[in-house]
């Protein structure tokens, strides 16, 4: 039986001064550890950099309005790929593929 690939996201959100913003996960694999800001691939979702912009604002505060439309939290524009990894769950015969990416927001502070 051949194994499901579940494609996911994790995108590393750094500001000027290398700080890297991290959320605490709340639930499945890795509850109440820190971890980047990402998740799972929506079949609306027109590509995977699409998914997790839209991951990273839904972690950081978005909601929809009316229209569906994400509104808050924090808006990431063209990401940066970092490559991806897999992580193997031989006993539900399934893999979940992290695409991951990086984006840089706002400047260094003036020290």
């Amino acid at each position: 039986m051949e194994e499901e690939i579940r494609i996911m996201t994790l995108c590393l959100v750094m500001d000027g001064d290398g700080r890297v913003l991290l959320g605490r996960k709340t639930r499945k694999i890795g509850a109440g550890k820190w971890n980047g800001l990402g998740g799972r691939a929506e079949e609306f979702d027109a590509s995977i950099e699409a998914t997790a912009r839209r991951e990273v604002q839904e972690e950081t505060g978005g909601v929809p309005d009316e229209e569906g439309r994400l509104v808050g939290g924090i808006e990431v524009g063209e990401l940066s790929d970092l490559g991806w990894v897999d992580f193997k769950f031989p006993e539900k015969n399934q893999i979940n593929r992290y695409i991951c990416f990086w984006q840089l927001i706002g400047r260094e502070s003036q020290r």
